[in-house]
C-alpha cells in the first residue's frame, strides 16, 4: 500500500519475505536471496535482519519464508531452504498475534506438514535441525501450543500419514523429548504427543503407528494420562452410542 519511494535501495529481503508470507509472489525474495554471497557481511546482516509489521508479526525473513510455507505459499520452501543454505539462524524466534505469541522457524516447518506440505515441510524440517535448530523449542499459535513434535501428533491424526510420521522419525532421530506436553484446542490441554496419538487409536492405523515409534523412543503414559484417555474412549464411545440411538429415534 501507499506510495513507493521512487529512490534506490531496492526492498530488503525481509520486507519481500513478509510480502511472501502476507500471500504475494515469493519470486523477488528468493531473487534476493539467490543474489547473497553466503558468509559474506551483506549476507548476514540481510538474514539476520529482525523487524516488525503491522498486526505483531515479527521475526527474521527465515522465520517469516517459513510461516509463508505454513500458509501454503507456492515456492516458500524453496526460499526457506535457500536462506539456510545461505546461512540464516534458525534458532531465532518470531511473535505474531496481539499476545506475541513466540514461534520458531522449525515450528512453523513442522506446522506445515500438518497443513499439507507433505514431504517438502519435512525436508525443510530436517534442514533447519541440521542446521542447529532446538528441537524442542515451543511455540504457542492460537489453541496450540507446545513441543514441534506435537504437530507431527496432530498431523498423522488429522490424516497427514506419511509425512506426520515421516516428520515424528526426524524429530525423534534429533532427540527430541517424546514426553513435552502441549495443548490442542480446548480439548487436548497439557498433554503429550502419545496421549494424542492414543486417542485416535484403534481406528486410525497410523496413529497406532506412532504410538509405537513414540514408545520406542522413551515416550511413557502416567496414571493420570491413562485414566484421561480411558475417560476420553469412553466419553466418545458415549457420544457414538448417543448419536445412534438418536439417529434411530427419529426414523
Amino acid at each position: 500500500g501507499g506510495k513507493h519511494d521512487p529512490s534506490p535501495p531496492a526492498t530488503s529481503l525481509w520486507l519481500a519475505t513478509l510480502r511472501a508470507a502476507e500471500g504475494d509472489d515469493v519470486a523477488p525474495a528468493a531473487a534476493l536471496v539467490g543474489a547473497l554471497q553466503p558468509g559474506s557481511e551483506a549476507a548476514s546482516d540481510a538474514l539476520d535482519e529482525l523487524r516488525s509489521a503491522d498486526g505483531g508479526v515479527s521475526g527474521t525473513p527465515l522465520w517469516l519464508a517459513t510461516l509463508a510455507a505454513r500458509n501454503g505459499a507456492p515456492g516458500a520452501i524453496a526460499l526457506a531452504l535457500s536462506m539456510v543454505k545461505k546461512g540464516a539462524n534458525p534458532r531465532v524466534k518470531g511473535t505474531q498475534g496481539v499476545a506475541g505469541d513466540e514461534t520458531t522457524p522449525l515450528w512453523w516447518a513442522c506446522a506445515a506438514v500438518e497443513a499439507g506440505a507433505g514431504a517438502g515441510g519435512v525436508g525443510l524440517a530436517e534442514e533447519l535441525l541440521k542446521a542447529g535448530a532446538d528441537v524442542d523449542a515451543e511455540g504457542t499459535y492460537d489453541t496450540v501450543r507446545g513441543p514441534p513434535l506435537l504437530w507431527a501428533a496432530v498431523a498423522v491424526r488429522n490424516g497427514e500419514t506419511e509425512s506426520g510420521l515421516a516428520l515424528a522419525k526426524a524429530l525423534l532421530e534429533a532427540k527430541a523429548d517424546p514426553n513435552k506436553t502441549g495443548s490442542y484446542g480446548p480439548t487436548a490441554v497439557g498433554v503429550t504427543p502419545l496421549v494424542l496419538a492414543a486417542q485416535a487409536t484403534p481406528e486410525n492405523a497410523a496413529c497406532v503407528a506412532l504410538c509405537k515409534m513414540l514408545l520406542e523412543n522413551g515416550a511413557a503414559m502416567g496414571g493420570e494420562e491413562m485414566s484421561g484417555l480411558l475417560m476420553y474412549r469412553i466419553g466418545s464411545s458415549l457420544v457414538a452410542v448417543k448419536n445412534l440411538l438418536r439417529r434411530r429415534g427419529g426414523e
